[in-house]
């Protein structure tokens, strides 16, 4: 016998997710609503379609399925009558998650769509309570995913004792949530949001690490009983799970399994140096803003997000998407009070739970949807195209809302018509706007999206190569090798001869090219060039045009990989990092051996080769990059002695040398003395990025001189053979 609308009311007045309500609101639902009876087998909502109603369960029971990729279903759940059915659908929009059947005959109240959409209208605040309980289900959902991916073994006792001691913690952008020197007292879990991790020292706060979705941390300062290490602020809002101490300890006690589950969670966050996060898969949320009116953004986004999605589930947002999802046209015009809002972040946080990457495609407009756009972002990309005039020479309305209501990361995305050619005029970009990288796209290189997206993801691969010489031209060997092996190279960097390789890479050039530029430098004879030994043995007139050959008046910040290199500042006694900038110049001062060549002035700093300090710069690299780092070494230590017992007078080396019957004296010549102590003076930093380096490669060139540039082919195939042996496992495991 159907029920009148009194009935339905009271009975849905019962439900918790209804709890609290208005009698009048309740019977505003009772009178849209309808009563289902549904015989034993009889589908009450299918997988696929779209939420037009919520039902709540009376009486009977139902089974929630969900569909295979082979077809067949599989049963994840039963619904009890007191518990509603499709609220997430209803009240966030989107598509039913699973079929629900009828395992007995049973009754159901169901409600349409249309009716909490009136509710919305008319009771926001009653529509709030509904979306704040779903919230709940759903934060509820979120920790356990994180916990069981933290905790692989720990069983589902484990898991619901955590979530009942689990106290929730709220943070907004730019809150504390703890401070360095503070006691370690709990153990938190991120759920949603990016924290900042920061430490401070000599030279004031220092950033460290940035922390994502599923991250632990805390565990070891409770074991150690110490104070925290660092402070970590939220970059973005942030909900997360906090555990006290007492909490911890008792839940140790009362399942010592959890003890060896929290020590491999340590173990492996050592393993994969936890600079570098935790691996546990952390959603990346970012705004794309567009700077140029000539920019295609939707087809931006839509390349970025198809290079994203072969990382991990990738979702773009936009107007259109909001509207299929939650039903409402141009809800992207709707003002910030606007209930509609309410309902966007609960959906968001469902969709949280389902994608790596969130890409929200912004409009260009300083409107209530960008301010929540750039509130919810981790990273944002501001996207103009690379052949406007105007170099983005005045700051956007929205990018004028940057500051207000966020702190993420910026990025500056070029793209480019024309691949052509080289980039140009990019300083003027970034004068014009405050970013911390830069990256170029060419619309007919799926290569330049996809390296972005590896960057993004934390997935890009970062390339070191060391000074040494003429075994330097190893480098070209392993640049083949790389290519033939599929690695992509994302960013790269070196030291002397590797700041040459490496930065004929970054513009592009192929690795044919790159032997014919280096031959057409040895063809100039450089290293004949003596002179009076004020300053050094050899000028450098011919060094520098064959620097200015070989890139023209390139400057770093228009190559199409990100690059840098680095020299030795002898005025302020410390290494010089040069990411701007004409590239010749600082290949110049970066290969500028002291004693043996002329030093680069900057100003009046007097610059010299970087091998002095830093002769395999993966610490550099390191810090600007948190994928995998390969690093190719041809400056080793083992390999330079004398060829004879005693060191020859200059006499007879002299007399060996003018008269040619006379036998050739053979002794450490003054060239190879200078360059192999430039070598000597980093060993330390090299031990250092052999033991960080993913993939470390020292090509075996030790029979060959510093200064065998004649020797170009038979080094660049060492290079060549060596990385394709050592780099082969190293590919097949990745």
């Amino acid at each position: 016998m159907p029920m009148d609308a009194t009935e339905r009311a009271r009975l849905l007045g019962r439900f918790d997710i209804l709890e609290g309500m208005s009698e009048e609101a309740l019977e505003d639902l009772a009178a849209a609503a309808e009563d289902v009876e549904l015989a034993t087998g009889a589908v009450l909502i299918r997988q696929g379609d779209r939420g037009e109603a919520m039902y709540f369960l009376t009486e009977g029971l139902l089974e929630a399925r969900v569909r295979q990729d082979d077809g067949t279903e599989m049963a994840v759940g039963q619904i009890h009558p007191g518990r509603p059915v499709g609220e997430i659908q209803v009240i966030l929009g989107g598509e039913r998650s699973a079929t629900v059947a009828a395992l007995e005959d049973s009754r159901a109240i169901g409600v349409p769509e249309s009716a909490f959409r009136e509710l919305e209208r008319h009771s926001p605040e009653s529509f709030l309570k509904i979306a704040e309980i779903i919230r709940r289900r759903l934060r509820r959902d979120q920790l356990a995913k994180a916990v069981g991916k933290l905790f692989v073994d720990v069983d589902h006792e484990a898991l619901a004792m955590i979530e009942r001691a689990a106290e929730w913690v709220r943070l907004r952008r730019g809150e504390v949530l703890v401070r360095q020197g503070d006691p370690a007292d709990s153990w938190y879990i991120l759920i949603t949001g990016r924290l900042k991790v920061e430490i401070d020292g000599p030279d004031g706060p220092r950033v460290v690490n940035e922390l994502g979705r599923g991250e632990s941390f805390g565990e070891l300062g409770i074991f150690l009983d110490s104070d925290r290490t660092a402070s970590l602020y939220a970059l973005r809002d942030c909900d997360l799970v906090r555990l006290s101490r007492l909490t911890f300890e008792r839940i140790l006690r009362r399942r010592p399994k959890f003890m060896g589950a929290i020590a491999r969670v340590l173990v492996r966050r050592i393993v994969q140096k936890e600079k570098r996060g935790s691996g546990l898969d952390p959603l990346l949320t970012l705004t794309v803003v567009p700077l140029s009116l000539e920019l295609e953004t939707g087809r931006l986004c839509r390349r970025l997000c198809g290079a994203l999605a072969e990382i991990g589930p990738t979702l773009r947002v936009d107007g259109e998407v909001l509207e299929r999802d939650l039903g409402i046209p141009d809800v992207t015009t709707f003002p910030r009070s606007h209930p509609v809002w309410i309902r966007f972040a609960a959906w968001l946080e469902d969709q949280e739970t389902k994608y790596r990457f969130i890409v929200f495609e912004g409009d260009g407009e300083a409107n209530s949807w960008s301010r929540r756009c750039l509130r919810m972002s981790d990273r944002v990309l501001l996207a103009g195209h690379a052949g406007d005039p105007r170099h983005g020479d005045a700051a956007t309305l929205i990018e004028r809302q940057l500051d207000e209501v966020t702190d993420a990361r910026r990025t500056l995305v070029l793209v480019h018509a024309d691949g052509n050619r080289l980039p140009s005029g990019t300083a003027a970009w970034l004068a014009a706007h405050e970013v911390g990288d830069h990256f170029h796209l060419r619309w007919n290189q799926k290569s330049d999206f996809a390296r972005l997206a590896r960057v993004l993801g934390e997935t890009s691969v970062g390339l070191v190569l060391s000074g040494g010489g003429a075994k330097g031209f190893a480098h070209i060997g392993a640049l083949r090798a790389l290519e033939e092996l599929g690695v992509p190279i994302d960013l790269i960097g070196g030291t002397s001869i590797g700041s040459v390789i490496s930065g004929m890479y970054a513009m592009g050039l192929s690795i044919r090219e790159i032997r014919d530029r280096n031959q057409e430098i040895i063809d100039l004879r450089p290293f004949s060039e003596y002179t009076l030994p004020f300053i050094s043995l050899i000028r450098t007139r011919r060094m520098e045009k064959g620097a200015r050959h070989a890139f023209g008046e390139t400057m770093i910040e228009d190559l199409w990989v990100n690059y840098f290199c680095v020299s030795a500042n002898l005025t302020t006694a410390r290494m010089m990092v040069h990411e701007s900038g004409p590239l010749w110049q600082a290949t110049r001062a970066s290969g500028a051996l002291p004693g043996i060549l002329t030093p680069v002035l900057r100003g009046r700093e007097i610059l010299v080769d970087g091998g002095i300090i830093d002769n395999l710069p993966g610490g550099v690299m390191r810090r600007r990059h948190r994928g995998p780092l390969i690093a190719v070494n041809v400056g080793t230590a083992g390999d330079f002695d004398s060829p004879s017992a005693d060191i020859p007078s200059p006499a007879r080396i002299l007399w060996s040398k003018l008269l040619p019957f006379r036998r050739r004296v053979r002794y450490p010549a003054i060239g190879n003395i200078l360059m192999r102590t430039t070598l000597l003076s980093s060993v330390s930093r090299v031990t250092e990025v052999k033991d960080d380096a993913d993939l470390y490669l020292e090509p075996p060139v030790g029979d060959y001189g510093l200064l065998d540039f004649a020797k170009l082919d038979e080094l660049i195939e060492i290079g060549y053979r060596n990385t394709l042996e050592q780099a082969a496992s190293w590919v097949e495991v990745r």
